[in-house]
């Protein structure tokens, strides 16, 4: 009873961690996965009423399998694991038992066949990731995780003697570490290992006097996975037709016309310490947000960067029907790929700061340019603090807004 309700609580821990997310924590990427490499099955003892009935030695065997999972900004990965692993019996040792049922050998006759595991793993992976640098590209982890795995033996043969084959679920659990490096955009290759250990299962195996015997299946791994990243923003509403211009036909006025109504309200970028007002912005507008700066190379909000978000973000909840692109710009020191990398992070970033101050996350579209789109000569100071920056771009304006722009 004590060890099932240590199973119970092994099983709860991913789980409670995976609930400890705040719900606005958005995953940057979902990701599937395939996996593949050798299974190093240890030598199992074998136990009949507390006695060894055999030892078993294993060829190296192969493991396969799929994993699906999540990649959060603060490192953390839950993963869902599904894998086979399989091994051919090598030999086997028996104790020499007068008049036994194994016949007293201890070596003779014929051994062969196979133990196979089937399981699903909930894992909790922890990866070294960092906005820039050697750890934004290539990424150590640790974790490990619990469930069930299905162990069975199939047409097992020990010194001439048939088993029967029987299989069990049994409570498995697993550690593992490993080092993964992106590839092309959305791609990513690790190199992982992995330990598997289950609990001792009965198996009817036939053998000996006939009563159960008891095995524990545990194993070590080495496999290479590619896992497929998959980006999470939200996807874009297309853009509305531009409007057809009607001329009209010239004639001369009765009377004077009426006087014009009131202008919309221009959609300005706000000075420096204003806040920002997005009434009169319609599709198409985009605002720099003076301010949002970074730490240097990172992605990290400073303080300054934070006060004009919460003006950002107080002006989207006033105009819920608006959506918007949060587009990252990066000046001209560095690789295309590096300033790539830093300004989708960054947007995403500033994109998180948001949601978790009340916008809702399927309002807010990221993007990176990199320094593909400067509006100032990289070639000074000056220029380039002007291109390090974050435009908020305004995609749909709600029915509303749009008839006032018209």
């Amino acid at each position: 009873m004590n060890n099932k309700l240590a199973h119970v609580r092994l099983l709860m821990l991913p789980l409670a961690v995976i609930a400890s997310v705040p719900a606005t924590a958005q995953a940057q990427n979902d990701y599937m996965g395939l996996e593949g490499g050798f299974n190093f099955l240890r030598n199992q003892r074998v136990d009949q009423d507390g006695t060894t009935l055999a030892s078993l030695g294993f060829k190296h065997g192969y493991v396969g399998g799929l994993t699906f999972g999540s990649v959060y900004l603060s490192g953390w990965r839950p993963e869902l694991e599904l894998a086979y692993r399989n091994n051919d019996l090598k030999s086997a040792t028996t104790p020499a038992v007068a008049g036994g049922v194994l016949g007293g050998t201890t070596g003779g006759g014929s051994t062969g066949g196979r133990e196979y595991a089937a399981t699903a793993m909930f894992n909790l992976w922890y990866d070294l990731n960092t906005a820039s640098g050697f750890f934004s590209v290539v990424h150590p982890y640790v974790g490990g995780g619990v469930g069930g795995a299905l162990v069975g033996l199939r047409s097992v043969t020990v010194n001439g003697t048939r088993w029967n084959d029987d299989d069990r679920m049994l409570f498995g659990y697993q550690a593992g570490a490993g080092v993964g490096v992106d590839l092309a955009r959305g791609f990513r290759l690790s190199l992982d290992y992995r330990f598997l250990q289950t609990d001792r299962g009965r198996f009817d195996t036939g053998a000996g006097n006939g009563d159960p015997a008891t095995l524990r299946y545990t194993s070590h791994a080495a496999m290479l996975s590619l896992k497929f990243l998959i980006d999470n923003g939200p996807s874009l509403p297309p853009l509305p037709p531009e409007p057809v211009a009607v001329v009209p036909v010239a004639a001369v006025p009765p009377s004077p016309p009426p006087p014009a109504p009131p202008a919309t309200p221009p959609c300005q970028a706000p000075q420096p310490g204003q806040a920002i007002e997005l009434e009169g912005c319609k599709p198409g507008d985009s605002l720099v947000l003076h301010g949002v700066h970074f730490e240097f190379n990172r992605a990290n909000l400073t303080a300054d960067a934070k006060t004009v978000l919460d003006s950002v973000a107080a002006a989207l909840q006033a105009h819920p029907a608006i959506t918007v692109e949060l587009d990252g710009h990066t000046d001209g020191k560095g690789t295309a790929a590096y300033n790539q990398s830093l300004s989708e992070r960054r947007a995403a970033a500033t994109k998180q700061y948001l949601v978790d101050h009340g916008v809702d996350a399927s309002r807010i579209a990221t993007r990176g340019y990199g320094k593909s789109a400067p509006v100032a000569d990289n070639g000074t100071d000056e220029g380039r603090e002007l291109n390090r920056r974050v435009e908020l771009k305004i995609i749909h304006a709600g029915a509303a807004d749009n008839a006032s722009a018209q």
